[in-house]
């Protein structure tokens, strides 16, 4: 088996949003090398970053941010669409890797995009290393678009590193093209990770130290100078970091923590939303639109029961069939919590194949993002794409994690902040709440305030504590297509024969529900 390999990264260049219309052509090829040899050009090229960003997270590109939800038992579906599905069988299964797999594009197009966007930001930083002119005609905006490429080259490793077990970490400074290409080497998620956390602290250094302003059209939605870029460059750190974690022991380094809160206490301070523009390929979101459309996909049992106080089964029982009669209250949730009215429906009804497993139904779906369909295909309208209730909690968290459990019952319990202003005062912790019933509000609250926002945050909190039903991959391995390129084997994670082993999931919440009953 093949351990080092020569990559030749072939730079994804989207149709350029900014002052001028651009046609701009793989910067790689010595024939287009003049696409990167005016300070316009490539101005507008670290302005892209943003939309090929969202894109290729909840965009409409592939992603597998719907297969994810499933994973972590937050979306249900019995559908075959976006590998949701494959991704949700009970028992769990491996990771089908083989590129003929039908599903093969939700991870291989995933790594594949994510290495165009960090392609494009390595691009970028290369012409500011070696062309004088270019710089002198940027003058001010060269900071800028140095601190823009920067958080491209963090939040592309980032997402590998959160994502799949492995990749390649390329920057700038390395030639990986022509026939003197530097010898590439798979590298650890860990270590992709701390090369994302590298650059996403020049971005932070840059941002912090020359003012600047972002031209509004590169983010449809979104106003930023160099104070609110900051802001998210650190939210961006602290968001990685603490998703990594595959394992609950690795969740709970101290170290780790202090890291989180030095971040999150300068993250955002505003929601981060993007107005959807009704225009695929543009800023219409698929994974906001689809994700919990009424027939294609609904909230899990797992997650109704959190909500619920009247003994809703977090489990869709096999003996009730399809009957929802036979559930308490008719499988209508009774709770505390506002945000069960105004952010999910009871549906009397499904649309799945019983064939497919009782364990998909549900009696909820996610309504928060409505809506976006009233404009029909592909959806238009506010999409908040980072919430400034995410920062809160991950500021929460970290204050709970490193024994200041008093700092983080204040951000839950601050009336201005999401818990209280939208769940209501009955969502208000007591004073003498113990570390662990602050943690567990937490988790709560980014299920239920957070879901279906982003790629990956219920998986990505599943995982860190453990959670994840048995056998689920705790990653995903790079993509078969890849190892066929590199002449490596095919393996894959996941599998109740592999469950427990180091990266498939042991016994999970699913697990202890069921010993429970």
């Amino acid at each position: 088996m093949k351990t080092h390999i020569t990559i030749i990264l072939i730079g994804f260049i989207a149709f350029i949003t900014g002052c001028q219309d651009l046609e701009i052509e793989n910067p790689n090829n010595p024939n287009q090398k003049d696409v990167l040899s005016d300070a316009g050009s490539l101005k507008n090229l670290a302005g892209s970053v943003f939309q090929n960003w969202y894109l290729y997270n909840v965009g409409y590109e592939t992603t597998p941010a719907f297969m994810l939800g499933t994973a972590a038992d937050a979306n249900t579906s019995s559908w075959g669409n976006f590998a949701m599905q494959d991704m949700s069988f009970e028992p769990r299964r491996a990771w089908n890797n083989r590129s003929s797999y039908a599903n093969s594009p939700m991870t291989e197009e995933y790594f594949n995009n994510m290495y165009s966007l960090l392609s494009q930001s390595n691009d970028v930083l290369k012409v500011l290393n070696r062309d004088s002119v270019i710089n002198a005609e940027l003058g001010n905006d060269r900071k800028m678009v140095k601190a823009i490429a920067r958080f491209g080259q963090g939040i592309a490793l980032g997402y590998i590193g959160l994502v799949f077990d492995k990749g390649y970490i390329v920057k700038e400074n390395e030639d990986v093209t022509g026939e003197d290409a530097e010898i590439q080497e798979l590298k650890d998620y860990e270590d992709v990770i701390d090369a994302a956390i590298r650059s996403l602290n020049q971005a932070i250094e840059i941002a912090e130290n020359n003012y600047f302003k972002i031209p509004d059209e590169w983010i449809n939605g979104v106003t930023m100078d160099n104070a609110s870029f900051y802001r998210l460059a650190n939210f961006m750190a602290a968001k990685i970091l603490l998703s990594e974690s595959r394992t609950e022991n690795e969740n709970e380094e101290l170290e780790r923590w202090e890291k989180i809160k030095n971040y999150a206490a300068r993250g955002i301070n505003r929601d981060y939303t993007i107005m959807a523009d009704n225009s695929v390929g543009s800023w219409a979101s698929q994974y906001h639109f689809y994700a919990n459309n009424n027939s294609w996909a609904r909230v899990d049992m797992r997650v109704v029961a959190m909500l619920d106080t009247c003994d809703i089964p977090a489990v869709w029982p096999e003996e009730y069939q399809g009957d929802y009669t036979k559930f308490p209250n008719n499988g209508k949730a009774i709770s505390p919590d506002n945000r069960l009215e105004t952010d999910f429906k009871y549906m009397a009804t499904h649309f799945f194949s019983a064939d497919r497993g009782y364990y998909n139904f549900s009696t909820y779906r996610y309504q928060r993002f409505d809506y976006l369909r009233s404009t029909g295909f592909p959806g238009q309208g506010q999409i908040p794409l980072y919430r400034k209730a995410e920062n809160n909690y991950m500021l929460a968290e970290a204050y709970a994690q490193t024994n200041k459990p008093n700092k983080a019952l204040a951000i839950l319990n601050d009336p201005s902040n999401a818990r209280v202003r939208r769940g209501g005062s009955n969502m208000e912790l007591d004073e003498g709440a113990t570390k662990q019933e602050i943690l567990d509000a937490i988790i709560y609250e980014r299920t239920i305030e957070l879901f279906s926002h982003n790629l990956g945050i219920q998986y990505f909190d599943m995982r860190r504590y453990g959670k994840l039903q048995k056998g689920t991959p705790l990653h995903l391995p790079i993509p078969g297509a890849e190892l066929e390129t590199l002449e490596m084997d095919y393996y894959t994670y996941g599998g109740i024969k592999n469950a427990g082993s180091e990266n498939t999931a042991g016994s999970g919440w699913k697990e202890a529900y069921e010993s429970k009953k």
